[in-house]
């Protein structure tokens, strides 16, 4: 129920979450990053808690979705 709220960066492989995996079908991949990569390494670096969540909030100030 998260769908709505929350989008994933995926830094890694992250099987568990294909569509083809078996059970339900997970998170739908509908992106690349063009620029800015060095913004996510940093992110990627954040101290997380034990539910995976940042320990300190990250903000986004601006986004920019385009077409391919």
């Amino acid at each position: 129920n998260s769908g709505s709220s929350q989008f994933f960066i995926n830094t890694a492989d992250n099987a568990f979450l294909d569509y083809f995996s078996a059970g339900p079908s997970k998170h739908p991949v509908f992106g690349k990053i063009t620029e800015g990569m060095a913004v996510v390494n940093a992110i990627n670096t954040v101290a997380t808690d034990g539910s995976d969540r940042p320990r300190t909030p990250v903000k986004m100030n601006r986004v920019t979705v385009s077409e391919a």
